[in-house]
């Protein structure tokens, strides 16, 4: 048994965990004891990796409790993911089973390996070129080191840091807690809804994709008192009444402006608003700011970091201002899995973090962000690597070099090939290993003799 859960605390947990699509009240039964022997009778070995390719739902966290408890090492991934990217995670991560809802063909897996919790698992027997054990999970960083990596943690980390979160924004036991984030983001699985199991309180799991009014309408009918959102997400909202009962907003995943604070602020007078910063591989949490106890002049900033969690700023040359922030905390990562594409360095020392995120701190400890030293973007509220896109582009026969260029909402992505490279089949291969999200804004293509030619012109 998985330290810091048991099937009791589990069971009621979940119970109180419900779809906002779903019109029935009251505790919901779960499944997740017949899912544990489901895992058990397909004959997975304790700390082989599974992986849960399912949309936001009650249904994925009984998957992902029950892989815990069955002594398994789960990943989560969105549904919407094209099959490429799913059979390369398959192959850098060692996975040993995908559970999904959609008719799995991967090529070379046991389909019809057997069900689990009523869903299909695809059975894959290649031995895992870094076997886990019981007690560890993983969390996706496509974004931040590239499309097939992850970051293995011991799931008592995550828990460490889910408790931490809820202490900073002062999240209470009995406290109903709306999810408008997909379970695949970090944030989502760690500060929402382990925060929400360790606290003790009731989870709401939003409507997909986010919806500006239907959100609002949630937050009345389900009496929510804690709710997080991204800056992308906050942008969407129009100004308008919030239902009294939402004690708690916080927002992150990436900087909201200091108007934006304020309108907030002013929109919900005598409420707690908080601005977090965090990095998957951290755990993800690590700073906290309360605005509404704090001077305007620190809305910009992320605040403070957690308890128990210490900081530094690591200067650089090319850098004009600040330094790397580097993260020293119980939760950090204990490694990296898969296919790495970030030039940067993980570990700044032994359990010193390195983020690539460059940060100016002030003289009273608070940080304030500036940018990031990774070769990824932010777009749509994703994470995008670049180094990913250039080396899937490349890997199509005739091209011999790719570039990218990030724009305000996107990026644009230039070849050289070596001849004529229809458009047609190339679109088809991005399409197979890139989420629409992830596709560029404009392709353009060049042959060699063009080469010297300004790329994106």
């Amino acid at each position: 048994m998985t330290d810091g859960l048991n099937v009791d605390s589990v069971k009621a947990f979940l119970g109180e965990v419900r779809d906002t699509q779903d019109p029935r009240t009251g505790r919901r039964e779960t499944k997740v004891g017949s899912i544990v022997q489901d895992w058990f009778h397909l004959g997975l070995a304790p700390g082989e990796r599974v992986l849960l390719v399912l949309p936001n739902s009650a249904q994925l966290l009984d998957q992902v409790f029950a892989a815990w408890l069955a002594g398994l090492v789960p990943a989560l991934l969105s549904p919407a993911s094209p099959t490429g990217r799913l059979l390369d995670l398959v192959r850098e991560l060692g996975v040993k089973a995908v559970v999904s809802h959609r008719s799995l063909h991967l090529g070379g897996s046991q389909d019809g390996g057997g069900l689990v919790g009523g869903l299909p698992a695809a059975l894959f027997p290649e031995p895992s070129p870094s076997p886990s054990r019981p007690g560890e999970t993983i969390l996706l960083t496509s974004g931040t080191s590239g499309i097939a990596s992850a970051c293995l943690f011991d799931l008592s980390a995550l828990l460490l840091n889910a408790e931490r979160h809820a202490d900073a924004i002062g999240q209470k036991p009995g406290d109903t807690v709306l999810v408008s984030l997909p379970f695949h983001f970090s944030f989502a699985l760690v500060a929402q809804a382990l925060a929400t199991f360790i606290r003790g309180g009731r989870l709401w799991i939003a409507s997909q994709p986010f919806h500006p009014a239907t959100y609002k309408t949630e937050l009345s009918d389900h009496q929510v008192t804690l709710s997080s959102l991204t800056p992308v997400q906050v942008r969407r909202l129009t100004p308008g009444d919030w239902p009294a009962t939402l004690r708690v907003l916080t927002v992150g995943g990436d900087v909201l402006a200091p108007g934006r604070v304020e309108a907030l602020l002013a929109q919900r007078p005598g409420k707690e608003l908080y601005l977090t910063y965090g990095t998957t591989p951290a755990g993800p949490r690590v700073s906290t700011l309360a605005a509404h106890r704090e001077p305007s002049h620190r809305f910009a900033s992320v605040g403070l970091p957690m308890a128990g969690t210490h900081v530094q700023l690591r200067p650089r040359p090319d850098l004009a201002q600040g330094g790397e922030l580097l993260v020293t905390s119980a939760t950090v990562m204990k490694r990296r899995l898969g296919l790495l594409e970030s030039p940067n360095p993980d570990w700044a020392a032994p359990g010193v973090l390195a983020t690539g995120d460059v940060f100016r701190r002030d003289e009273a400890g608070y940080l304030y962000f500036l940018n990031r030293l990774s070769d990824f973007i932010v777009a749509g509220g994703q994470k995008i690597c670049l180094a990913s896109v250039r080396r899937l582009a490349t890997s199509w026969p005739g091209v011999i070099s790719a570039q990218t260029r990030p724009r305000a909402e996107g990026y644009d992505l230039s070849l050289i090939t070596s001849g004529h490279l229809p458009s047609g089949e190339f679109t088809t291969h991005l399409l197979k290993s890139l989420s629409p999200a992830e596709r560029p804004q404009h392709l353009r293509v060049l042959n060699e003799a063009e080469a010297g030619t300004d790329p994106f012109k």
